[in-house]
């Protein structure tokens, strides 16, 4: 499914806590598979998310499996085969990256890509297309702890 086809099916949920990023994306990916069962809030606590701090990558994970999502990979110093390979076989990839305008790190869901650049479903700034070589330089935690995170859960 397009980017755009996504859009017009599910609609994008937008962050409302400052810090709820992790929380939100999972909300997303929920939703596109149909699943209206949570809300940010909810997530929110269930994660244990932090103002100011936000999302442990773990606390994601371990909230993934107890809402009933199937994890497919969860991966440290993922490539972006590791995620073309996820989008191509139909998972929905939550990633950790740093977009310019933040010093922490972000969780967004990466909903497609061309040989040119990685689509990004993100919960604050909406549908972003990051060419590869931005997305690379900018896919890991604010302060550069862990690199090229992802999580892909099964459709």
């Amino acid at each position: 499914m397009s980017i755009k086809e996504i859009y017009a099916k599910v609609g994008l949920q937008i962050q409302v806590g400052d810090s709820n990023c992790g929380p939100t994306s999972l909300l997303n990916v929920l939703r596109l598979k149909g699943d209206g069962r949570f809300d940010e809030d909810e997530l929110a606590e269930r994660c244990g998310t932090k103002a100011g701090t936000g999302t442990e990558n773990e606390d994601m994970v371990r909230v993934a499996g107890d809402i009933g999502l199937e994890i497919a990979e969860t991966k440290y110093d993922a490539g972006l085969g590791d995620l073309r390979r996820h989008l191509d076989g139909g998972c929905h990839v939550l990633i950790n990256y740093t977009p310019t305008a933040h010093s922490n790190g972000h969780y967004s869901v990466a909903v497609e890509y061309d040989e040119k650049a990685v689509y990004i479903w993100d919960c604050f700034y909406g549908l972003l297309r990051l060419d590869n070589e931005a997305f690379e330089k900018c896919w890991h935690s604010g302060q550069k702890t862990t690199f090229r995170w992802l999580m892909a859960v099964k459709a």
